[in-house]
């Protein structure tokens, strides 16, 4: 009977865990953040935030949507990634996206300038 009834806490228990750590997995996203549309036109097209990496892999931030070289979001493709821009296509052709400042670590190495 006691096995019985500490079988049931931990399982009560990894249940309220698990219940937990999806509500708290990133608590800077707003409720619904899968359920919302992408809409990268905005005003004045496409925006280039932020160039990073992960890993090896050279990734882009362009209005709030992540995108690696060859992905492509709501009809614009990153087509590659420069020293502080990127170049990307869409319906109406190839258009090149820079940073809109200057920072002082270099963003590929995190050296400082």
């Amino acid at each position: 009977m006691k096995n019985i009834a500490v079988l049931l806490v931990l399982i009560c228990a990894s249940g309220s865990l698990a219940a937990q750590d999806a509500l708290l997995r990133d608590p800077t996203r707003p409720p619904g953040w899968q359920e919302m549309p992408v809409d990268i036109s905005g005003e004045g097209g496409p925006r280039l935030e932020i160039l990073w990496r992960k890993g090896e892999k050279r990734l882009a931030t362009i209005s709030g949507m992540q995108l690696a070289v060859g992905e492509e979001v709501d009809g614009l493709r990153l087509l590659s990634i420069g020293d502080g821009e990127v170049t990307v296509e869409n319906a109406q052709g190839q258009q090149v996206l820079r940073l809109a400042s200057e920072v002082d670590d270099d963003w590929r190495t995190g050296e400082k300038r």
